[in-house]
C-alpha cells in the first residue's frame, strides 16, 4: 500500500514514480508481450512526489486507487499527484494476484495470476468476477479500518475520516 498526501515540506528526496522498477518491468513486459527494452525507459521518469516528507496539519479527504486488472498501485501517478496537488490525501495498493506483480516489504513477490481463457462462458467469468471485486472491496474496506488505528504515524492526524471516496482503472 502506498500514501500520496500535501506535505509542508519535502524531503530530501524524490519517490521513484515506479518503486522496485526492475521487477515491475519484468513482470509489465511478460504480461503485456513486449520486450524488457520497450518498458525499460519507465524508471527513468521522475515524479513530483516525495518520500516521507512532513504531512501539512490539517485535515483532508482520503481518495482510495485501485488499479485494473494486471495493473499496479502506482499506474496512475499522474492523476494521484494531481488530486494531491488539490488536498486530498490518496491511498493505493497493489491487489494481491489482480495486481501484474505484489512486491512486499520482506521482498516477496506474488505474480498476476487473475486471467481468464478467452473461451470462458458468461456464467463462469461471473462465478470468478463477482468474488473477485468482493474481494477488493474487502481489501478497500481494510486498508480504512487500518488506517482509523494508526493513530501513532503523523499521517494520521491530517485525514478526514468522514470524506472517504474511492476511483479505480477498468476493473
Amino acid at each position: 500500500v502506498q500514501i500520496w498526501y500535501p506535505a509542508s515540506e519535502p524531503s530530501d528526496s524524490l519517490y521513484p514514480y515506479m518503486d522496485y522498477a526492475e521487477q515491475r518491468i519484468e513482470s509489465i513486459a511478460k504480461r503485456i508481450e513486449k520486450s524488457e527494452g520497450f518498458i525499460k525507459p519507465i524508471k527513468n521518469v521522475i515524479g513530483n512526489s516525495y518520500f516521507k516528507a512532513k504531512p501539512i496539519n490539517q485535515k483532508f479527504p482520503i481518495i482510495l486507487f485501485s488499479h485494473g486488472l494486471g495493473g499496479y498501485k502506482t499506474q496512475n501517478s499522474i492523476n494521484i499527484e494531481s488530486l494531491v496537488s488539490q488536498g486530498y490525501i490518496v491511498v493505493a495498493p497493489d491487489h494481491t494476484y489482480d495486481a501484474t506483480i505484489t512486491i512486499f516489504e520482506d521482498g516477496s513477490t506474488v505474480d498476476f495470476e487473475s486471467g481468464l481463457p478467452d473461451d470462458v462462458s458468461p456464467e463462469e467469468f461471473w462465478d470468478i468476477r463477482i468474488p473477485q471485486i468482493n474481494m477488493r472491496a474487502s481489501d478497500i474496506s481494510f486498508i480504512i479500518d487500518k488506517l482509523q488505528i494508526m493513530k501513532e504515524y503523523e499521517l494520521y492526524d491530517s485525514i478526514n475520516f468522514s470524506k472517504i471516496g474511492i476511483f479505480g482503472h477498468s476493473f
